[in-house]
Protein backbone atom coordinates (compact mmCIF):
# COMPACT_ATOMS: atom_id res chain seq x y z
CA UNK A 1 0.00 0.00 0.00
CA UNK A 2 0.96 3.65 -0.63
CA UNK A 3 3.66 3.09 -3.23
CA UNK A 4 4.13 4.69 -6.67
CA UNK A 5 2.97 1.96 -9.09
CA UNK A 6 1.82 -1.42 -7.80
CA UNK A 7 2.04 -3.43 -11.05
CA UNK A 8 3.63 -2.13 -14.26
CA UNK A 9 3.85 -4.04 -17.54
CA UNK A 10 5.78 -2.13 -20.19
CA UNK A 11 6.18 -4.05 -23.42
CA UNK A 12 7.35 -1.57 -26.06
CA UNK A 13 6.66 -2.34 -29.72
CA UNK A 14 10.32 -2.40 -30.76
CA UNK A 15 11.37 -5.29 -28.52
CA UNK A 16 10.85 -9.04 -28.80
CA UNK A 17 9.31 -9.37 -25.35
CA UNK A 18 5.67 -10.39 -25.68
CA UNK A 19 3.23 -10.13 -22.79
CA UNK A 20 -0.12 -11.85 -23.27
CA UNK A 21 -2.80 -13.64 -21.30
CA UNK A 22 -2.30 -11.64 -18.10
CA UNK A 23 -4.84 -12.16 -15.29
CA UNK A 24 -5.08 -10.11 -12.10
CA UNK A 25 -7.68 -11.52 -9.71
CA UNK A 26 -8.56 -10.82 -6.05
CA UNK A 27 -6.01 -8.09 -5.31
CA UNK A 28 -6.09 -5.18 -2.88
CA UNK A 29 -4.32 -1.91 -3.71
CA UNK A 30 -4.36 0.95 -1.19
CA UNK A 31 -3.04 4.45 -1.95
CA UNK A 32 -0.28 5.11 -4.46
CA UNK A 33 -0.21 6.59 -7.95
CA UNK A 34 -1.14 3.65 -10.24
CA UNK A 35 -2.76 0.32 -9.43
CA UNK A 36 -2.12 -1.50 -12.73
CA UNK A 37 -0.28 0.28 -15.54
CA UNK A 38 0.16 -1.67 -18.78
CA UNK A 39 1.54 -0.88 -22.24
CA UNK A 40 1.32 -3.09 -25.36
CA UNK A 41 -0.03 -6.15 -23.54
CA UNK A 42 -2.29 -8.53 -25.43
CA UNK A 43 -5.30 -10.02 -23.65
CA UNK A 44 -5.56 -8.91 -20.04
CA UNK A 45 -8.18 -9.53 -17.32
CA UNK A 46 -8.50 -7.44 -14.16
CA UNK A 47 -11.28 -8.80 -11.95
CA UNK A 48 -12.54 -8.98 -8.37
CA UNK A 49 -9.99 -6.50 -7.05
CA UNK A 50 -10.16 -3.43 -4.84
CA UNK A 51 -8.39 -0.17 -5.68
CA UNK A 52 -8.82 2.00 -2.59
CA UNK A 53 -7.71 5.65 -2.76
CA UNK A 54 -5.38 4.99 -5.72
CA UNK A 55 -4.72 8.10 -7.84
CA UNK A 56 -5.15 6.28 -11.19
CA UNK A 57 -6.36 2.71 -10.51
CA UNK A 58 -6.15 1.22 -14.04
CA UNK A 59 -4.10 2.79 -16.85
CA UNK A 60 -3.98 0.88 -20.15
CA UNK A 61 -1.97 2.00 -23.19
CA UNK A 62 -2.27 0.26 -26.58
CA UNK A 63 -3.30 -3.13 -25.20
CA UNK A 64 -5.28 -5.78 -27.04
CA UNK A 65 -8.50 -7.29 -25.74
CA UNK A 66 -9.02 -6.31 -22.12
CA UNK A 67 -11.65 -7.15 -19.50
CA UNK A 68 -12.04 -5.03 -16.37
CA UNK A 69 -14.95 -6.40 -14.36
CA UNK A 70 -16.32 -6.72 -10.82
CA UNK A 71 -13.82 -4.32 -9.24
CA UNK A 72 -14.11 -1.56 -6.65
CA UNK A 73 -12.31 1.57 -7.87
CA UNK A 74 -12.10 4.50 -5.48
CA UNK A 75 -9.80 7.14 -6.86
CA UNK A 76 -8.15 10.28 -5.55
CA UNK A 77 -8.28 13.65 -7.24
CA UNK A 78 -7.35 14.66 -10.76
CA UNK A 79 -7.12 11.32 -12.59
CA UNK A 80 -9.54 8.63 -13.81
CA UNK A 81 -10.69 5.21 -12.60
CA UNK A 82 -10.11 3.34 -15.87
CA UNK A 83 -8.09 4.97 -18.66
CA UNK A 84 -7.71 3.14 -21.97
CA UNK A 85 -5.73 4.83 -24.76
CA UNK A 86 -4.40 3.61 -28.08
CA UNK A 87 -1.02 4.88 -29.29
CA UNK A 88 -0.64 1.87 -31.58
CA UNK A 89 -1.13 2.06 -35.34
CA UNK A 90 -3.68 -0.78 -35.20
CA UNK A 91 -7.26 -0.57 -33.99
CA UNK A 92 -7.91 -2.05 -30.52
CA UNK A 93 -11.10 -4.09 -30.14
CA UNK A 94 -13.31 -6.07 -27.79
CA UNK A 95 -12.61 -4.32 -24.48
CA UNK A 96 -15.14 -4.84 -21.69
CA UNK A 97 -15.55 -2.60 -18.65
CA UNK A 98 -18.38 -4.20 -16.66
CA UNK A 99 -19.99 -4.37 -13.21
CA UNK A 100 -17.45 -2.12 -11.48
CA UNK A 101 -18.09 0.41 -8.73
CA UNK A 102 -16.30 3.69 -9.47
CA UNK A 103 -16.25 6.84 -7.43
CA UNK A 104 -14.04 9.65 -6.24
CA UNK A 105 -13.16 10.83 -2.77
CA UNK A 106 -13.03 14.33 -4.27
CA UNK A 107 -16.40 15.99 -3.70
CA UNK A 108 -15.47 18.62 -6.33
CA UNK A 109 -15.99 15.92 -8.98
CA UNK A 110 -12.81 16.52 -11.02
CA UNK A 111 -12.13 12.83 -11.71
CA UNK A 112 -13.37 10.73 -14.68
CA UNK A 113 -14.76 7.18 -14.57
CA UNK A 114 -14.03 5.33 -17.85
CA UNK A 115 -12.03 7.03 -20.62
CA UNK A 116 -11.52 5.43 -24.05
CA UNK A 117 -9.05 7.57 -26.00
CA UNK A 118 -8.15 6.27 -29.46
CA UNK A 119 -5.18 8.56 -29.95
CA UNK A 120 -3.49 7.05 -33.05
CA UNK A 121 -6.06 4.41 -34.04
CA UNK A 122 -9.65 3.80 -32.96
CA UNK A 123 -10.90 1.80 -30.00
CA UNK A 124 -13.86 -0.20 -31.29
CA UNK A 125 -16.35 -3.01 -30.63
CA UNK A 126 -16.02 -2.43 -26.90
CA UNK A 127 -18.55 -2.16 -24.11
CA UNK A 128 -19.06 -0.20 -20.89
CA UNK A 129 -21.92 -1.92 -19.07
CA UNK A 130 -23.43 -2.58 -15.67
CA UNK A 131 -21.14 -0.16 -13.82
CA UNK A 132 -22.02 2.08 -10.86
CA UNK A 133 -20.60 5.62 -10.92
CA UNK A 134 -20.74 8.35 -8.25
CA UNK A 135 -19.08 11.69 -7.47
CA UNK A 136 -17.26 11.89 -10.82
CA UNK A 137 -16.85 14.60 -13.44
CA UNK A 138 -17.34 12.55 -16.63
CA UNK A 139 -18.68 9.05 -16.08
CA UNK A 140 -17.84 7.78 -19.61
CA UNK A 141 -15.68 9.58 -22.20
CA UNK A 142 -15.05 8.26 -25.72
CA UNK A 143 -12.61 9.94 -28.12
CA UNK A 144 -11.91 8.50 -31.58
CA UNK A 145 -14.01 5.39 -30.93
CA UNK A 146 -16.49 3.47 -33.05
CA UNK A 147 -19.05 0.67 -32.74
CA UNK A 148 -19.08 0.74 -28.94
CA UNK A 149 -21.89 0.26 -26.43
CA UNK A 150 -22.66 2.10 -23.19
CA UNK A 151 -25.53 0.31 -21.49
CA UNK A 152 -27.14 -0.65 -18.18
CA UNK A 153 -24.99 1.72 -16.09
CA UNK A 154 -26.15 3.65 -13.02
CA UNK A 155 -24.65 7.07 -12.36
CA UNK A 156 -25.42 9.62 -9.69
CA UNK A 157 -24.12 12.97 -8.50
CA UNK A 158 -21.79 13.57 -11.43
CA UNK A 159 -21.33 16.37 -13.91
CA UNK A 160 -21.49 14.56 -17.29
CA UNK A 161 -22.67 10.98 -17.84
CA UNK A 162 -21.37 10.54 -21.40
CA UNK A 163 -19.09 12.74 -23.45
CA UNK A 164 -18.35 11.80 -27.03
CA UNK A 165 -15.84 13.77 -29.04
CA UNK A 166 -12.87 13.51 -31.35
CA UNK A 167 -14.62 11.63 -34.16
CA UNK A 168 -16.49 8.96 -32.20
CA UNK A 169 -19.05 7.20 -34.39
CA UNK A 170 -21.79 4.59 -33.98
CA UNK A 171 -22.00 4.62 -30.20
CA UNK A 172 -25.05 2.88 -28.72
CA UNK A 173 -26.21 4.41 -25.45
CA UNK A 174 -29.17 2.64 -23.86
CA UNK A 175 -30.83 1.55 -20.60
CA UNK A 176 -28.68 3.77 -18.36
CA UNK A 177 -30.02 5.36 -15.19
CA UNK A 178 -28.52 8.79 -14.70
CA UNK A 179 -29.23 11.17 -11.82
CA UNK A 180 -28.08 14.79 -11.84
CA UNK A 181 -25.84 14.44 -14.92
CA UNK A 182 -25.98 15.43 -18.58
CA UNK A 183 -24.80 13.97 -21.88
CA UNK A 184 -22.91 16.06 -24.39
CA UNK A 185 -21.53 15.50 -27.85
CA UNK A 186 -18.85 17.74 -29.31
CA UNK A 187 -16.41 17.92 -32.23
CA UNK A 188 -18.31 16.09 -34.97
CA UNK A 189 -19.49 13.19 -32.84
CA UNK A 190 -22.03 11.06 -34.70
CA UNK A 191 -23.71 8.89 -32.11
Amino acid sequence: YYIGTFIELDNTEDTYVYLAGMRFINNLFIGGDYGIKAKFVDTMWITHSMFDFVKSPIYIDSCGTMNVSDNYLQTQTGEQCVYVCNNSSSEKRFNVIARNIMWSTNQAKSVNGVVFNGKTAKISFSEVSGNRFAELNNMVVMKNCQNNKVKDNVANNGNVFFEGNGDSTIIEIKNNHVDDSVTKFTNNTHA
